[in-house]
């Protein structure tokens, strides 16, 4: 799996043993990530805030420090201003 930690030998170029995860998602397959980018657009499409609420909580289940990032900030200006006010105040 993608981000997995194993030992390897290099003469035979076998893995030998796959190490325990620190951190594990299904979907994306991942595992051993410390921190996940979700990037929204301010406009076209409309953010979907209902869905980043539901991938943030998943994210601190599992311990993963998230980062939001909102593109197309150009398009509205007002909308990014909520965005941020909301998760300001939560404190991600």
């Amino acid at each position: 799996m993608y981000g997995d930690n194993v030992e390897f030998d290099e003469d035979q170029k076998v893995i030998n043993k796959i190490l325990e995860r620190k951190t594990f998602m299904k979907r994306p397959k991942v595992s051993n990530i410390s921190k996940i980018i979700f990037v929204i657009s301010s406009k076209m499409p409309k953010p979907n805030l209902l869905m980043l609420d539901k991938w943030l909580a998943y994210a601190e289940f599992l311990r993963i420090k998230p980062v939001i990032v909102i593109n197309k900030i150009d398009l509205d200006k007002k909308e990014v201003e909520k965005i941020q006010k909301i998760y300001k105040q939560a404190r991600i």
